[in-house]
């Protein structure tokens, strides 16, 4: 059965570094980022992995419980929104500006929503700003994270630890550690489907090259078949019959001379 991947939400009062910390864990600039509050409009999503099991965080705008500007308001809601669909609700804080009443809104907000949330203070650049972050106790939270989303400081120990508070959090577990074995096992898969490609091409290589040097040391080829016969009738043909008048004059000539020389010689001896 599969395991939805689930959804972190980064909540906050404006301008206390949200856009900053969702670029930061995403490792690259997509949210909007401006020292004004309430410049993320909508919501952003980004599919994180690289972690312990992967997930969806959310970026929204700042949240203001009384605010009279309209666009605030709308802004107030899409955060309200991203925290109700939210598996998980990571709730910030501004360690530079310590607490502020707009972080009592959120925390009273969360707890209505009967959320898990991990809460979180950002900018803690120095002693001072860890000094600061004790006060958001006094909200009555527990576990307080601690990270510096602009210097990417503590971000990825908060989010492991963050990611153990999510109820499905061992089925989620044994989910990615399915997906991880299969994909090693497709990996494995084609890299010998590669091996076994190589090798019958080396093999095939092999046998071209050998074949190559056998028809280059090969004797010339024996001619066969209508050309074979013809070169052994043109060896076997007799040569043209002489003309009479050519060959038979010097045959008799030389025949009758030797007629005439032994029969004068039969005469001599006669004689004698």
């Amino acid at each position: 059965m599969a395991v939805r991947t689930p959804i972190l939400a980064v909540v906050g009062r404006p301008n206390v570094g949200k856009s900053t910390f969702f670029n930061r864990v995403l490792g690259k600039r997509q949210a909007v980022v401006e020292d004004v509050p309430g410049v993320t409009r909508d919501r952003n999503y980004a599919r994180i992995e690289g972690y312990s099991v992967p997930f969806y965080l959310v970026d929204t705008g700042g949240f203001e419980q009384d605010s009279d500007d309209e666009l605030q308001m709308l802004v107030s809601e899409q955060a309200v929104l991203a925290a109700e669909e939210a598996d998980l609700v990571l709730a910030m804080f501004d360690g530079q500006s310590g607490r502020h009443p707009g972080d009592e809104d959120v925390v009273a907000l969360l707890r209505k929503q009967q959320k898990p949330v991990q809460y979180v203070v950002n900018k803690c650049d120095g002693k001072e700003q860890e000094a600061h972050a004790a006060e958001f106790y006094s909200m009555g939270i527990g576990d307080l994270g601690h990270v510096s989303a602009l210097h990417g400081r503590g971000v990825r120990r908060f989010l492991e630890n963050a990611l153990k508070r999510l109820p499905n959090y061992q089925s989620l577990l044994d989910a990615e550690a399915a997906r991880q074995k299969l994909e090693e096992e497709a990996a494995e898969d084609a890299r010998a489907a590669e091996e076994s490609a190589k090798y019958e091409a080396e093999k095939a290589a092999k046998a071209a090259k050998t074949e190559a040097k056998k028809a280059h040391k090969a004797p010339a080829a024996v001619p066969s078949g209508n050309l074979l016969l013809k070169v052994e009738e043109e060896q076997e043909a007799p040569e043209p019959a002489v003309p009479p008048s050519e060959s038979a004059s010097p045959v008799r000539y030389s025949a009758s001379l030797d007629d005439d020389l032994s029969r004068w010689m039969w005469l001599v001896k006669w004689i004698l």
